[in-house]
């Protein structure tokens, strides 16, 4: 059964395209305030989809507690508990970021490298935590790419994205934490990355890649692509997909990791469901990422195979 949600995110798909459609005119003529319309389409769609606690501002910088800058950012998304006073300060404490997003009208693969270079930068002034799985794995803030549509066409075109994406991640990525979390191609699909803190090498397909795994497990990030044929909603199998549909759900999700009054939404959107597959290429890490005190306590039997925001979960999205 289609739900309001389908019909709601299927409107903001049409409305993004469409905007997409207007901006491109003058991009050539005036490329700079056609990237600050597409950053503003994106600011807009989190005000209207957020709760309103969640303050949206665009082009700034965050600073950590030792003075440190990041590189600019196009949208940053304050925590409720982000000072009034300074809404309108360009640089923003790391500690009241809740999330930040790069946005390109037209993504294009050197879009994907820089941002993930970006993403690292970012992660790394938030500091290093330790005691539980998702402590180790993740750090804040949320960090995203959004775009309109991109330069890639014919059948392939998500594949190949999802070959850039990785090929980013294993240039610039250091540790499980400074992954980037999500991806959104308005008119495409959305990547989410998926994090195990012991992925099972039973679950391997591949033999020989089975048996170099360590037989404990191994940690694992995966960049899940939720992508559905451009003009196939009618198709049963995609007729509920929207690529900022799956974003939206998702990053709700991940906000609800540190704000528990997001979590009842968060699970009513992933009811939903926008996206009935995903996909992705694993990249496995070697059990140094982890503290010393976490690698004796953590084991394939202590994880809890629920998705309910357990810091020993399984899987962590």
């Amino acid at each position: 059964m289609r739900h309001d949600l389908h019909d709601y995110m299927s409107q903001l798909s049409v409305k993004m395209d469409a905007e997409y459609s207007r901006i491109r005119k003058s991009a050539a003529g005036d490329p700079g305030t056609a990237g600050d319309e597409g950053e503003e389409n994106w600011a807009q769609l989190l005000r209207e989809w957020l709760p309103p606690a969640y303050r949206v501002v665009t082009k700034g910088q965050l600073i950590d507690g030792k003075g440190q800058l990041s590189p600019q950012v196009d949208v940053i998304v304050l925590k409720p508990s982000y000072p009034a006073a300074l809404h309108h300060k360009k640089k923003y404490f790391i500690a009241g970021v809740a999330a930040v997003f790069e946005c390109k009208l037209t993504l294009k693969r050197a879009d994907l490298s820089k941002a993930t270079a970006t993403c690292v930068a970012i992660k790394r002034l938030s500091g290093v935590r330790e005691g539980t799985p998702y402590k180790e794995l993740m750090t804040g803030p949320i960090y995203g790419v959004l775009a309109h549509s991109h330069q890639w066409r014919g059948p392939d075109a998500t594949q190949t994205i999802d070959d850039h994406l990785v090929a980013a991640d294993s240039s610039h990525v250091g540790h499980p934490r400074e992954t980037l979390d999500l991806v959104c191609i308005s008119n495409l699909a959305s990547w989410v990355v998926s994090k195990s803190p012991l992925f099972d090498p039973q679950e391997e397909i591949d033999d020989a890649a089975r048996a170099k795994l360590n037989p404990k497990g191994v940690p694992a990030t995966t960049y899940m692509c939720h992508a559905g044929a451009k003009g196939a909603f009618a198709d049963t199998e995609f007729e509920n997909f929207t690529p900022v549909g799956v974003f939206v759900s998702q990053l709700l999700v991940k906000l609800a990791w540190d704000d528990v009054q997001l979590r009842d939404i968060a699970s009513y959107f992933l009811s939903v469901e926008f996206s009935r597959s995903a996909v992705g290429q694993s990249r496995h890490w070697d059990w140094s990422v982890y503290s010393v005190g976490l690698r004796r306590k953590l084991s394939l039997s202590r994880l809890h195979t629920e998705i309910d925001w357990n810091e020993w979960s399984a899987t962590i999205e």
